[in-house]
């Protein structure tokens, strides 16, 4: 509703009514009063200097006074986020040495007008407004416009005269309402980059082989279903993004000779033929259902060539051994969701190669010559039907990362004992250099992260880990590890993050885990845990600890004397979600709160003191919501699942203990949520009813399901 103030003279006897105006009442809109004071709220003094100003999202419904007397100096001006509808004309006039304007995100209609009268602007961002057309822009009186950006508008059609733009270099008209290619754009022979995305263009027309000028064409998100002859004429094209279309054929991309990037993912190709150019460096063909591959390179340098070559997610089972022959300068390879048994011998021999993804494949194992990729710092295995990890891992110097969850490993290689054979030099290189030595525990030196979860690994799997000396990630979740053995963790000093949940651990190896002065994640849910070492309480960096769904068993009587209450102060998370043992015997004894540890401990806290006492012994007297308490620490974030001693389930035939049963509304399990915080002094209590969310890694295990090839 618009608020209005009138404003009327008082009454004289004898007289009229005497107004602001001789006849009619003054109604001063409130809108309007702040509409013009918000010209004054930019502090002129801010600004340095008036060659780039930006006054965008300052809520401008009337344009800046002080401009007008710096118009001369502005290079740059941003109004943006603003409800600016016009520019004075004069002010326009008057910068004569303005370049780029930008008038984005401001709701307009229409382009203002005055713009036109810009002789100096090259750049102009009118996106993401309501432009419907663009009849009286006038953008043709701008002699030097070399970049406009319309995308995000409403436009259908663009007017005849763009065909005289002849400076325009870079024009964006993506998100708009095109349902047919603007053939006028093909009269700018000037247009170096053009972006169409997100439109309805069903075809392309010849005309496009005008645009010889051409290096940067995107096409993303139409229906476009093939592509003209004509565009082999775009001799200048070095990247094409025609994602997510309905092409079948790039015959024609294939042999523009200075193309250097092809993005076609989501298209409807099935067969690659293809000799691709001599400047051909990434192609990117994933989620298209091919099924056959055959192609050539036209390098005459055999240092360049293609780099990054990603098939993902098509219907590939092999590789012909001529075509991996030629992608000697490969870095990057990523054949993920295929149907691949087998990798192909001659990936061995891409001795560039970098990151290797295969995930979501059926691979029975990986190239025995794995140790000839001397670059390889990136292995992606996941999920497979691996069943070990060939020795020759080992030597792998440079590999950083290597992912081989979700396989049939059931154990992990100890380093070689004696040197494989040397291996003799590539084709193409230097014949008198000497053949690599090989370094038997390389990989110690360089693996940073190791993902082996959802195996079938033993506690043997600890002594070969143990030698990779800068490890900081390691996770060995959902296998069949029993016990850590001693003496074997501690090795691991640069553990940042640990997983070992859902296995059958029992307990942690106390003085391993006091050796991992790093750590800062700790997973250990879905165990037999029945209490925790008393040494993670002096692990000062952990801030996160996971020990739910165990079969702890505390006696917070005993918090005095049990340190396994304590968890360091630094611990953003402690989660007890689902343990369904934890026991708060005999709540009405809590201890008083003026214990004060030792100074030595000051770095801990035993529970009860860090989320209160009276907050815990409240949950377990009562099982009705519990009231805020004022006066307990706040230090992170506890889930506490409370049952009745005599209400334990039953664990289940595969050994894991299902969620808690205690009493709850319609039957349902209550959970009961202490959220705490770093800044407030207050524990809210809040009980749940309803399903108890199980940790996120706590599930079906991708080794019990059926597999591919099974």
């Amino acid at each position: 509703m618009l608020c209005k103030f009138i404003y009327r003279l008082p009454k004289m006897a004898g007289t009229e009514t005497v107004s602001l105006r001789s006849t009619a009442t003054a109604e001063i809109r409130f809108a309007d009063l702040a509409a013009f004071f918000l010209a004054f709220q930019v502090d002129e003094s801010a600004f340095d200097s008036f060659e780039h100003v930006d006054l965008s999202g300052r809520d401008i419904q009337i344009f800046p006074i002080f401009l007008h007397r710096h118009a001369g100096s502005i290079i740059h001006l941003n109004l943006s986020k603003n409800q600016l509808q016009e520019l004075p004309s004069d002010f326009i006039q008057d910068c004569v040495n303005l370049r780029e304007l930008k008038l984005s995100n401001m709701a307009l209609k229409r382009v203002p007008p005055s713009i036109r009268q810009s002789s100096s602007l090259t750049r102009l961002d009118v996106s993401c407004n309501r432009i419907g057309d663009l009849d009286m822009a006038g953008f043709e009186a701008i002699p030097g416009l070399m970049s406009l950006k319309l995308q995000n508008n409403r436009l259908a059609v663009l007017p005849s005269y763009f065909g005289h733009l002849r400076a325009l270099k870079y024009l964006n008209i993506s998100n708009n309402n095109f349902e047919a290619f603007p053939s006028i754009v093909c009269e700018i022979k000037s247009l170096v980059d053009l972006d169409l995305s997100f439109n309805g263009i069903a075809y392309l027309p010849p005309e496009i082989g005008k645009l010889t000028n051409l290096d940067r064409l995107v096409l993303v998100g139409n229906v476009i279903t093939t592509l003209p002859q004509e565009f082999t004429k775009l001799e200048n094209l070095r990247e094409l993004d025609c994602r997510r279309n309905r092409i079948a054929d790039f015959t024609h991309v294939y042999a523009l000779s200075k193309l250097e990037v092809l993005r076609a993912e989501r298209n409807e190709v099935k067969l690659i033929e293809a000799q691709f150019g001599p400047k051909m460096t990434d192609v990117n063909l994933s989620h298209n259902s091919i099924t056959r591959l055959s192609f050539s390179l036209r390098v005459t340098d055999p240092s360049s060539g293609l780099t990054s070559l990603d098939l993902s997610h098509a219907k590939l089972s092999s590789i012909a051994e001529e075509v991996v022959s030629q992608l000697q300068s490969l870095v990057i390879l990523k054949l993920d969701g295929n149907q691949f048994t087998r990798l192909p011998e001659g990936i061995t021999n891409l001795v560039n190669l970098r990151e290797l993804h295969a995930t979501d494949n059926s691979l029975s194992a990986l190239p025995v010559g794995i140790d000839r990729l001397r670059h390889i710092e990136v292995i992606n295995v996941h999920n497979n039907n691996l069943t070990a990890i060939p020795v020759q891992i080992w030597s792998c110097g440079r590999l950083v990362s290597l992912n081989a969850s979700s396989n049939l490993i059931d154990t992990f290689p100890d380093p070689p004992e004696e040197a494989p054979p040397a291996i003799p030099a590539a084709d193409g290189e230097n014949g008198s250099s000497p053949p690599a030595v090989h370094d038997l525990q390389a990989l110690g030196k360089s693996l940073r992260s190791l993902q082996l979860c959802d195996n079938r690994l033993t506690d043997d799997v600890f002594h070969p880990v143990s030698l990779l000396t800068v490890l900081r990630t390691l996770n060995l979740s959902f296998n069949e590890i029993l016990e850590v053995p001693p003496w074997t963790l501690r090795k691991n000093s640069a553990l940042t993050a640990l997983y070992l949940s859902g296995n059958k651990l029992t307990s942690l190896p106390s003085e391993d885990l006091e050796k991992l002065r790093s750590l800062m994640i700790l997973h250990v849910n879905g165990n037999k845990l029945q209490s925790l070492p008393a040494e993670l309480s002096n692990m000062h960096r952990l801030t996160v600890l996971d020990v739910g769904s165990n079969v702890l068993k505390y006696n917070i009587n005993n918090w005095r004397y049990d340190w396994n209450w304590c968890v360091p102060r630094a611990c953003a998370l402690v989660s007890l979600l689902c343990c369904c043992g934890v026991v708060l015997a005999d709540p009405t004894s809590f201890p008083g709160a003026g214990f004060d540890p030792p100074q030595d401990e000051k770095h801990r806290a035993p529970l009860p003191q860090l989320f209160g006492q009276q907050a815990l012994r409240d949950q377990a007297k009562r099982p009705q919501p519990a009231r805020q308490h004022d006066g307990l620490r706040r230090q992170g974030r506890l889930w506490l699942e409370l049952q009745p001693a005599d209400a334990r389930p039953e664990s289940r035939p595969d050994g894991r203990h299902p969620p808690s049963t205690g009493a709850g509304r319609d039957g349902r399990p209550a959970r009961a949520d202490v959220l705490l915080g770093r800044e407030q002094h207050v524990v809210r209590l809040r009980r749940q009813h309803g399903p108890v969310r199980a940790p996120a890694a706590v599930g079906p295990r991708r080794s019990q399901l059926p597999r591919q090839g099974q």
